[in-house]
Parts: C-alpha cells; structure tokens; sequence
C-alpha cells in the first residue's frame, strides 16, 4: 500500500506497480525510468519532473496529472487517460498518443513532440502553445478550437488535418504538409505558409501579416475570409475566388491569377493588375 508513502525523488526504476493506486499522490522528480504501471490510478497526482522513459503506462489513468517536464520517451501509452493532465514542458519526442485513450483538455504547451506520432485522433481545445511538432505526423487529425501559437510545425504532415477555430499566430509551418487542411475560422497572424495548399479550405479565417507566397492554392477557398497584409508573390492562385473575402494591403506579384476572381474594388485597393498567367 503506497497511498501514504512519501515519494518525492523516490527511485522506483524497473519496480512493477502495476494496478497501484496513487490518487493524489506526489512523485516529484520520481525515478520511474521503465517501470511497470499498468492499469495503475495516478490521477491527479504530481509526477513533475519525473524520469518516465520506458514506462509502461497502458491502461494507466493519469486524468488532472501533473507531469509538467516529466521524462516520457519510449512510453508505452496504449490506453492511458491523459484528460486535462498537465503536460506543458514535458520531454514526448517519437511518442505514439496515437493508441491512448483519450486526451481532453490536456496541456501540451511548450512540450517536446518531434516526429510525434498524432494521426487521426482527437485534439480538440488543447492547448499546443510552443510545443515542438517539428516532423510530426498530424495528418487527419482534429485540432479544432487548438491553441496553437508559436508552435513549430515545420515539415509536420497536416494533410486533411481540422484546423477550424485555431490560433496559429506566430506558428512555424514552413515545410509542413497542408493539402486539403481545413482552417475555417483560424487564426493566422505573423505566420509563413508555403508548399502544396491545393483545396485548403480558409473560409471566414483571419490571415494577416502573413506569407503565402510561392504556394500552390489552386482550389482554396476564402469566403468570408479577411487577408490584411498577405504577400500571395509567386503563389498559384489558379480559379482562386476573392470576392467575397476581404482583402486588404494583399500583394499579388508575379502569381498565377488565370481565372482568379476579384471584385473591382479588391483589384483597385490591392494594385492588382489584369496580367494572368498560364496555369
């Protein structure tokens, strides 16, 4: 029985406490380097800092945790429930969350996920602020009302991803996979976006202070959109249609605007000449 015991920096390396009910309980700075926690009750306790490289945590309930620059490399993660657990600073590169059990309102801000494994599930609201995703596979996945600012991105694969509702200010995507993305009502403020874009959707988003220069958009949509100082140089904007997107301060050098559609008024506002190219 452990639910008394005091385990700040307690060494448990390699220990099989599988089943173990620790609710509550604080393990600050606990060596827990691969030990056995399966089916274990740790919701609600305090795992800062703990070294939980190699863990099995299958099954595990760690709901309203605390594992704030916790250790999690090689975890075994099957099943675990990570419900508004505090992750934020938390070492999680190559983890696969792909296989847990659920992830409601967690903390990620300022986590380590590089080349992270997070296809297809749900991530709805949670909070990615800073964290590293650098090489991530997010490809389907649900990221709707996620606040994303300055997380980096690059090179991530967001294929198909729901971006809906999202905060990406300051967001590092250069390189990232976007096709078929979808970012209604996003929020992209001092963000670079480039690369394949085709049928991305960003109807009634906020873009500004933004590049998507040398992108290819042929078939994004921006309904309802408002662009405020987005630099489109270079970009295909092949059947593009503008005109019922607000545009302001936009610059069109040199992009493809074959079968672009503006309003008057957009072309006057934004300097944009009648010189399409072909596609």
């Amino acid at each position: 029985m452990l639910r008394d015991a005091r385990l700040d920096r307690a060494s448990l390396s390699r220990a099989n406490l599988s089943g173990v009910d620790l609710q509550g309980q604080s393990l600050l700075r606990g060596r827990l380097s691969y030990v056995r926690l399966h089916r274990a009750r740790l919701n609600g306790a305090n795992l800062q800092q703990a070294n939980l490289q190699g863990a099995d945590l299958s099954q595990t309930d760690l709901s309203d945790a605390d594992l704030g620059d916790a250790q999690l490399t090689q975890v075994d993660f099957s099943g675990v429930r990570l419900d508004r657990a505090r992750l934020s600073g938390a070492h999680l590169r190559g983890a696969d969350l792909t296989v847990a059990g659920s992830l409601t309102g967690s903390d990620f801000s300022a986590a380590d996920l590089r080349h992270s494994r997070l296809s297809g599930i749900d991530m709805r609201g949670i909070d990615l602020s800073g964290a590293l995703l650098l090489g991530a596979d997010l490809r389907g996945t649900n990221l709707q009302g996620a606040r994303l600012v300055a997380t980096e991105l690059k090179k991530s694969d967001l294929r198909e991803a729901d971006l809906r509702d999202t905060d990406l200010s300051g967001a590092r995507l250069i390189g990232a996979r976007m096709a078929q993305a979808r970012f209604n009502g996003a929020r992209l403020v001092n963000v670079e976006l480039g690369g394949n874009l085709i049928d991305t959707d960003f109807s009634n988003a906020l873009i500004q202070r933004s590049s998507l220069a040398g992108a290819n958009l042929k078939g994004a949509r921006f309904e309802g959109t408002k662009l405020d100082g987005v630099d489109f140089s270079g970009a295909n904007l092949y059947g593009v249609d503008f005109t019922c997107a607000e545009l302001s301060r936009c610059l069109f050098e040199k992009a493809n605007l074959n079968q672009t559609r503006f309003t008057e008024r957009q072309q006057r506002e934004n300097r944009i000449e009648e010189r399409p190219v072909s596609d």
